[in-house]
């Protein structure tokens, strides 16, 4: 099959459609413009490249997708959420299902593959000891909503983060032959990709969720609100457990406003311990058509409560 080159005034090809291979590369060209990703989300497309590389459009078959209702923790995950409800108030929701030792065992390890004790030993350390005291930090543990999101996706490009479910799954492909090794991953998130979001997130369409402990950033997440749909693209995390935190945070404000589910893209053992499951594409752009004119949920900036509420910034707070 040729792959479709499109050109800034061509329209992406509809995977609903067009045929798409399983890979799910559907189309390359050079624009990337806040416009641009509106049609690629709506139609169930997102960018995924590398430096000096044309930016490719990807619908992979099937498409991992995480049920709010089925998101599952582990025990050590489900205890540090816990203290997080404790700091941030609210009724917290029931308990969601507590996955076994080998889930936490998988988890751990993702997320050790993300933030890495290194760096957390590095950076952390060294910006207590360089830094002064914030005076306009947020408590000790907190969840904040689009208030850190130009962070956020600096720290996940920095990290080398993965997309939330491409990375080991699509670690090493080559645009043009499948299966050529190249190691993109740690540089998917390029400077162009860096300045559309954000740009994105100015406009109210690219989200990231915070989490913070002891006044700094130490993990979190970004994607992209469409209607009751979200797409996760990445997370990053300086200590244990601080991306899963905010995912946890997430689901429930999620699940709070009747959204119901979490594109994660692509399968890896780390998303199945979380819940998610692999979905059809047919059935995934079902789910996108019926979801994405809905109502959207309220994405302003602020801190999660534990119910999936949404209260104004700390005091002082200034957002990004």
């Amino acid at each position: 099959m040729t792959l479709a080159w499109v050109e800034d005034r061509d329209p992406l090809p509809d995977p609903a459609r067009a045929p798409v291979p399983a890979s799910g590369l559907a189309a390359a060209g050079l624009d990337l413009s806040p416009a641009r990703l509106a049609e690629a989300y709506r139609k169930g497309l997102f960018p995924w490249y590398g430096p000096g590389e044309p930016v490719l459009w990807w619908s992979p078959d099937p498409r991992m997708v995480l049920r709010c209702e089925d998101f599952r923790v582990s025990r050590s995950l489900a205890k540090r959420v816990r203290q997080f409800d404790r700091a941030a108030g609210g009724e917290p929701v029931p308990e969601p299902a507590t996955g076994s030792a080998s889930e936490s065992a998988t988890g751990s390890a993702s997320e050790s593959a993300t933030g890495s004790a290194s760096e957390s030993a590095t950076g952390s350390a060294s910006e207590s000891a360089d830094r002064p005291p914030r005076t306009d930090a947020p408590p000790a543990l907190c969840v904040t909503l689009n208030l850190a999101f130009p962070e956020v996706i600096a720290r996940c490009a920095r990290r080398g983060a993965p997309r939330i479910g491409l990375g080991a799954a699509r670690a090493g492909r080559d645009w043009a032959e499948p299966g050529a090794a190249q190691g993109r991953d740690a540089t998917w998130i390029t400077p162009d990709i860096m300045a559309v979001y954000t740009a994105w997130h100015r406009m109210g369409r690219a989200h990231s969720v915070e989490t913070w402990i002891g006044g700094r950033l130490a993990g979190g997440l970004y994607g992209v609100g469409l209607g009751q749909c979200f797409f996760g693209e990445s997370m990053f995390s300086l200590a244990a457990d601080a991306s899963k935190v905010a995912l946890a945070y997430l689901v429930r404000h999620l699940l709070a406003r009747g959204a119901s589910w979490i594109d994660c893209q692509q399968e890896t053992p780390h998303l199945a311990s979380l819940g998610a499951r692999p979905v059809p594409r047919a059935r995934f752009l079902e789910m996108l058509a019926a979801g994405r004119d809905a109502p959207a949920p309220p994405w302003e900036r602020g801190r999660l409560r534990a119910d999936g509420g949404l209260e104004p910034p700390p005091a002082g707070w200034r957002a990004r």
